[in-house]
């Protein structure tokens, strides 16, 4: 079933908005709890910290999976992002 609706509505616009700015608080927060880690002069958080990059690296699913996160590319993306036209 195709819809066509005008993409610029302002029903469409709040949705894509609310869709979008979830995924801005969740990098933002990511990016915020990486600088808080890497920024610890505590040994014991050096320690874990070092021990999480060598889990990851030694995981290879664990690492695409973090791979895909950080560049935005995991989970459900918007068509244009996929490469399929608006309409």
């Amino acid at each position: 079933l195709k819809i066509n609706l005008d993409i610029g509505n302002e029903t469409s616009l709040n949705t894509f908005q609310q869709w979008r700015r979830n995924d801005q608080q969740r990098i933002i927060d990511f990016t915020e709890g990486l600088v808080s880690i890497f920024s610890n002069p505590l040994a014991s958080v050096k320690l874990l910290r070092n021990i999480g990059l060598v889990g990851v690296d030694l995981l290879p699913p664990v690492k695409r999976l973090l791979a895909r996160q950080t560049m935005g590319i995991a989970g459900k993306q918007p068509r244009l992002a996929r490469g399929i036209p608006l309409r």
